[in-house]
């Protein structure tokens, strides 16, 4: 069921196994995010899907990939863990192709997806570095709740922002 933001951009649902991890897109999230590769990976071999788009070249140019939580779900390395409960993780959300409403088209997928799983929140986290994204989920009701420290390629700690918008 893709979805058209344009007259030259689909949003389609992609298996992660049809994606190549070499791919520059990734390169960011590699540096950013200890054992990308190997997070990646896994979700390949589970049969995971994104939401991707592509340009002519066939190149990835924006990525959200979400994942279904449940009251098992372990939140001590937040600062202020969320209580139990059904919520949809935001686990990446990356758009180079910037000023084609990418971005709002993939805050509807979260949302919609979150109510049809009759999930009570979405969440994401981020870098304070990424302000456009920061922006965006502020223009959408996301609200910053707490932080976490990541550890990135380069072993350093960095920490992350947590979003939250109630459904």
């Amino acid at each position: 069921m893709p979805k058209k933001t344009d007259e030259s951009i689909k949003i389609i649902k992609e298996y992660l196994y049809n994606l190549n991890l070499e791919d520059d897109f990734f390169t960011s999230l590699r540096a950013d995010y200890k054992d990308f590769d190997l997070w990646f990976k896994t979700k390949q071999k589970q049969g995971k899907q994104a939401y991707i788009t592509k340009n002519q070249n066939g190149e990835i140019t924006s990525f959200l990939m979400l994942k279904e939580e449940n009251e098992n779900e372990d939140y001590t390395s937040f600062e202020k863990p969320f209580k139990p409960g059904k919520r949809m993780k935001v686990s990446t959300f990356k758009v180079l192709d910037t000023g084609k409403k990418i971005g709002d088209c993939f805050i509807k997928i979260m949302q919609k997806q979150a109510i049809n799983t009759n999930a009570k929140e979405i969440y994401i986290t981020t870098y304070k570095k990424q302000e456009s994204l920061i922006f965006l989920l502020k223009q959408n009701g996301f609200k910053l709740y707490t932080y976490k420290n990541t550890k990135k390629s380069d072993n350093t700690v960095e920490k992350e922002e947590i979003y939250v918008k109630t459904i």
